[in-house]
């Protein structure tokens, strides 16, 4: 799992990393410069709703403030589904993720990336929190 920090730098958007590890990086987490924040989970992750709690709850504990932040999900190595399981895990996960945008996407495939770039694009434009 990865959480991916989002700013604007003089208009443009710069990307940053963070680990899960969040309480051991937390001096590098500085809150009111986050736009967006971005969590990646593998589409073959065991359990994606587990992975995502996993995130939310370590944002709970070592960094309440970004929870108000917006959230994109990226399920990333979707070259891995087949048509079928994708449509279940998306019947899944829209019940898990509630209104916090989502898309599938493989590096791998080159599929969806436009789709992750124009919704990373649009959310970080209309952020409340720029």
């Amino acid at each position: 799992m990865l959480l991916l920090k989002l700013q604007k730098n003089n208009g443009q958007p710069l990307m940053t990393y963070m680990s899960q590890e969040l309480r051991k990086k937390k001096s590098l987490i500085r809150p009111k410069n986050h736009a967006t924040l971005l969590f990646l989970i593998p589409a073959d992750a065991k359990d994606i709703a587990k992975d995502y709690h996993i995130l939310l709850d370590e944002l709970r504990r070592y960094n309440p403030e970004l929870l108000d932040k917006d959230r994109v999900i990226g399920i990333s190595k979707s070259d891995m589904l087949d048509q079928e399981l994708q449509e279940a895990l998306t019947a899944e996960l829209d019940g898990v993720f509630g209104d916090t945008p989502y898309v599938f996407f493989s590096s791998v495939a080159e599929t969806g990336l436009m789709a992750l770039k124009d919704l990373l694009w649009k959310t970080i434009h209309l952020s409340k929190h720029q």
